[in-house]
């Protein structure tokens, strides 16, 4: 920076300087902007002071915005988890309302899991991490003499930390009453009263709360209950149904009440749910407690396959596949099914697995389900092959809760491609959309030996496969199928599945359509 030129022109040497205002700086610098002699040091020094404190100022209050903007989500995100834990807890029955549990029960709700590995609860929303306690009071009305709890209240603060260190608390509150909730006097302590835990058949690692029942030479099973004092009866339920038959006499003393006796004779193998209530002398059952009854008893049988053979008709399919479809067999624990080709070698290829809980299933390399007993094989033997059987075989676990086979059907093949049905007349295909939006379908008759006719929907290709209409429900002159599951227009197409010759009974028609509607 060049100082000024002529030093002689301002007052005297020694003379001082005379103070300048801000506006006069400003006013001096405009007019040196022209002036080759340019500024002195100490105006440049003193206007670089001016910038620089003004955008630190500048900064500091940009920052404290940012802070203060944290700071307010931080307290929305708080108080609105608090809000929630008060909600959720007011959802719980009433009569499963206890400081015990209560933590532990809300802990289970979306949103609502412990992030901490140590004792405190915490949940983080948004980035930010709140601490959260919770309490539960009884509240008895003075007026009532009898010293119940009438209401519950319950109590939840949700803390948390600004980014200055600063402690923040948000508190909601809630009353929680019996209204709406289920009367009567609470049954509790459900178990297996016989045969003992330590007998044979019964697995004891979840007895007596829950029984596993795992041999066919225990017969009948009894329960026992606690119930409040004021009972008059204990009501057994199974599977949700009342047991008028399992009702026991009163205790002589105490308040454990235990059911006449449930004869397993003839009862499938599953799952079961037994339940038990109290009920007053006005009538009035109270609130339900329930327990798991699981029978393993014996391997579930073969299925029954109904149809099985090949199919060399498959539409936009391989040239040949094997169909197999079988009735669901009777026991309640069955959870799939597998389907095994027979090899030359004496040992056996799986061809494809279903579940109860998958439909419409790719359920193999070279397999494709339509349901949970309907499959095909896309790659079967040669219809001249010599080795053309097939195994069957449903799934269940066992008491220890490993997957096992029940046992097995072999079926076998015809030899040789069977001769397909001929199509239903296309000329009396049709459509009518229903009031609902349901539309019935009809046709004429294949005038060929038919087992089912075969439903296809938005597509003609095996994979658009929708349901089927066995052949018997058909008159002389017309079928029906009535598609109840749409909200909308749908394409269709019908098929015939035919004769009914035991492995040669899934030979397909061509495809008739499309009718839309």
């Amino acid at each position: 920076m060049r100082l000024p030129a002529n030093l002689g022109s301002r007052a005297g040497a020694g003379a001082p300087r005379a103070r300048l205002s801000i506006p006069g700086l400003i006013a001096r610098a405009s007019k040196l902007a022209g002036d080759d002699g340019g500024f002195t040091i100490v105006e440049v020094i003193v206007a670089t002071v001016i910038l620089t404190v003004g955008l630190l100022t500048t900064f500091l209050m940009l920052n404290i915005a940012l802070h203060s903007s944290a700071d307010v989500r931080q307290h929305e995100n708080g108080v609105a988890l608090a809000r929630q834990v008060a909600e959720d807890a007011r959802s719980i029955p009433y009569s499963q309302l206890s400081s015990a549990t209560i933590t532990s029960t809300l802990q289970g709700y979306p949103g609502l899991a412990n992030t901490s590995t140590g004792s405190n609860w915490t949940v983080k929303r948004a980035g930010y991490t709140y601490t959260i306690t919770d309490g539960l009071t009884g509240i008895s009305d003075p007026k009532d003499t009898s010293g119940a709890t009438d209401v519950k209240q319950f109590t939840v603060n949700v803390n948390w930390t600004t980014f200055t260190g600063a402690s923040r608390t948000y508190s909601e509150s809630a009353i929680i009453s019996r209204a709406g909730q289920d009367p009567g006097l609470q049954a509790s302590n459900l178990q297996l009263a016989s045969p003992s835990c330590a007998t044979a058949g019964v697995q004891s690692s979840s007895c007596p709360t829950s029984a596993v029942i795992t041999s066919s030479g225990i017969t009948s099973l009894q329960f026992s209950v606690t119930a409040p004092s004021g009972t008059q009866n204990v009501v057994w339920f199974l599977n949700g149904v009342k047991q008028t038959s399992w009702s026991g006499s009163a205790p002589g003393s105490g308040t454990t009440w235990t059911s006449n006796s449930w004869s397993l004779s003839g009862v499938s193998d599953g799952t079961y749910t037994v339940g038990a209530a109290a009920e007053d002398s006005s009538g009035i059952d109270g609130p339900g407690v329930t327990m798991t009854v699981r029978l393993i008893r014996n391997v579930p049988s073969a299925p029954t396959v109904t149809g099985y053979g090949f199919n060399s008709n498959l539409p936009n399919g391989p040239s040949s596949v094997a169909e197999f479809q079988w009735n669901a067999n009777p026991e309640n624990n069955i959870v799939g099914y597998r389907i095994y080709y027979n090899t030359s070698t004496g040992g056996q290829t799986l061809v494809c697995q279903t579940s109860l809980s998958t439909s419409y299933q790719s359920c193999g390399t070279n397999a494709w389900c339509l349901s949970t007993t309907q499959c095909i094989d896309l790659s079967p033997p040669s219809t001249l092959s010599l080795f053309r059987t097939y195994t069957v075989k449903a799934l269940y676990y066992d008491a220890n809760n490993n997957l096992q086979e029940g046992t097995g059907q072999d079926v076998t093949l015809a030899l040789g491609a069977p001769l397909a049905p001929l199509a239903p007349a296309s000329v009396s295909l049709g459509v009518q959309v229903q009031p609902d939006d349901s539309a019935i379908l009809t046709w004429t008759p294949s005038t060929s030996v038919v087992s089912f006719y075969r439903i296809y929907r938005d597509g003609n290709s095996y994979t658009n496969r929708y349901d089927t209409v066995s052949a018997s429900s058909c008159s002389l002159t017309s079928c029906t199928y009535h598609d109840t599951n749409r909200t909308g227009p749908h394409s269709y197409y019908i098929s015939a599945v035919g004769g009914t010759t035991p492995g040669a009974n899934m030979a397909e028609s061509s495809l008739v359509g499309p009718v839309s509607g």
